[in-house]
């Protein structure tokens, strides 16, 4: 099943909690695959009405792309961060992100 497939059931996020589980358990070395994988995650739990999952992962992603030495990735994470907030109406952290 794709992610983006996943419903707004109590399975749904089951599974999802169980896939991120899956994932913290076995992470990879490559920070771009990491960041990708968080912030897909975090994709996820928005369209789930869970902000503050999706916050915690993307707070996840973008410390580990500020780690890497990838330009796009440290801008995406910041790009999506940004919008989280402008979404729950936090001004101020999504202007600091842009």
């Amino acid at each position: 099943m794709l992610l983006s497939q996943i419903s707004t059931t109590p399975l749904s996020l089951q599974l999802l909690d169980k896939g991120v589980q899956t994932f913290e358990a076995e992470q990879t070395t490559d920070p771009r695959i990491t960041v990708s994988l968080l912030m897909n995650f975090a994709d996820r739990y928005s369209e789930l009405g869970r902000p503050e999952q999706e916050l915690s992962l993307l707070l996840r992603a973008d410390s580990v792309a500020r780690t890497s030495q990838d330009a796009s990735t440290k801008f995406a994470t910041a790009c999506t961060l940004a919008l989280h907030y402008a979404d729950q109406h936090e001004i101020d952290p999504a202007q600091r992100e842009i």
